[in-house]
Order: structure tokens, then sequence, then C-alpha cells
């Protein structure tokens, strides 16, 4: 089953090549939102080869800002952050939970060295980090197995989790982006002023029309997430901006 395809010149989006990843509905259900995510880190690998080889930029609107064709070390910034912050860890956590499994199905040492292109004392140095190193499976082979911390969706703009200040909106565009509301809010971010189709939990009015069961979702959010935020008081109760408590041990 093919899972790659390509349309190119005039019949690509913008006249170069389309690259297509087909994931099978059981792939799209085990991925969710993780699978936009790795594919629009490994676009910025993309982007910057481009620019790193033709020594400009050449996805920006040149006809109106011709300075937006200049390798800039902002733009850089974003490649830096999208691909050591973001894309290598989650690529050597694969790698690891696929060393793991290797082994558990009786992998051998020398198909390990051959898989790796190394020597069979190297293949078998860095199994033995997989199987019996500090802090083993990390954080991040543990995500290749199980996902994110309880489940929580990830912003496509930035990589991180949603939070209860900070909730997962969709762009009112042919894109719909899951991204993090405060990049539509944030006048140096390039999704400022986006539309969006979501409510904002932190607004009153939009507080207020959201169901039982949105509230309690957004209730479990805060629970579940390992970061503070202002609308929780240290009862561990949840104050809505409309002076709605809700939370504390008897929800529990």
């Amino acid at each position: 089953m093919e899972s790659l395809s390509y349309r190119h010149g005039e019949d690509a989006r913008n006249g170069g090549v389309d690259i297509t990843i087909s994931l099978t509905p059981s792939e799209a259900k085990a991925l969710g939102s993780d699978a936009a995510m790795l594919a629009d880190w490994f676009d910025t690998a993309l982007w910057a080869l481009g620019m790193l080889r033709n020594g400009s930029n050449p996805r920006g609107p040149i006809e109106i800002d011709p300075t937006t064709a200049e390798v800039t070390a902002d733009r850089l910034n974003r490649v830096i952050g999208d691909l050591d912050q973001l894309l290598l860890p989650r690529l050597q956590g694969v790698r690891d939970a696929a060393v793991r499994r290797h082994h558990e199905l009786g992998g051998s040492i020398n198909a390990l060295a051959s898989a790796m292109d190394v020597s069979k004392s190297t293949a078998q140095s860095r199994r033995n980090v997989v199987l019996t190193g500090k802090d083993r499976p990390s954080n991040w082979e543990t995500w290749a197995i199980k996902g994110g911390p309880q489940n929580r969706e990830f912003c496509a703009a930035c990589g991180h989790p949603a939070t209860p200040t900070d909730p997962i909106v969709t762009t009112a565009d042919e894109d719909s982006y899951r991204i993090h509301q405060s990049h539509t809010q944030n006048p140096r971010d390039g999704f400022y002023r986006t539309p969006t189709l979501d409510r904002d939990p932190q607004n009153a009015e939009d507080y207020q029309d959201m169901t039982a069961d949105e509230r309690d979702q957004l209730i479990q959010d805060a629970l579940d997430s390992d970061l503070d935020s202002a609308a929780w008081d240290g009862r561990g109760i949840y104050h809505g901006p409309d002076g709605t408590r809700a939370g504390g041990d008897d929800w529990r």
C-alpha cells in the first residue's frame, strides 16, 4: 500500500511539488493530532533546506514585501526551535521504542547493528542505554507508545500542550489548524488575529454558553495539567470568569 504521493509543477499548490502522506483509519486514530504536528515540523525541515541551499526564503510574499526573501536570524530561530526542541526528541523517542520492541521480539544484535549501520559493540551499547539506562523509558519513548500526557492535545504551531488558560482552538480557514489561542492574540505571532471557530473559556459570555460536559472537560484538563493556572486556588477549585466555582475535593 503506497502511503506517499506527489504532484508536480502546475498541479502542485505552489507550483513545485506537493507531497501527500496518506494514513489508514487505524493510523489516523492512533496518531491523532500528533500526525499534523509531525508533518508541520517535517515541513520546517524542508523549508530550512530550501533556504540554506537557495540562500533565500522562497516562501515569503516577495511581490508584496521583498524583505521576506531574506534568510534572517528570526526565521532560523523558528527552524532551530521546531527541529531541536520539538521534532528531534520525538524522533529519538520513536527510535528508542522501536529498539526496545526489536529486542522484545528477539531481534539480534547483528540485525540491529546492520539497521543502524554501526558495529555490533556500538549497537549493543545503544540498546543497553535504551533498556537499562537511567530514567528509562524516556518521556519521549513513552510518548511514542502512548501519546501525549493524559492524551492532551498539542498545539500545531509550538508543539506544547493545551492548558486551562491557553486552550487549543481551530483556525477558521481551509487549513483548520489546531493551535493555542494565545497565538491569535500575540501581535508578533504569525497567527495574530486569525479567526477561530472556538469559544474562549476565559471569556465570561462564552463560559456561560458551555455545556456541563464542556465545563467538566475544562476542569479535567486543568487537573491533568502540570502547569499552574491563575484560575485555580489553593484548594483545587476552579474559578470561572463569571465567578462560577467548580472542583475541589468533593468534585474529585
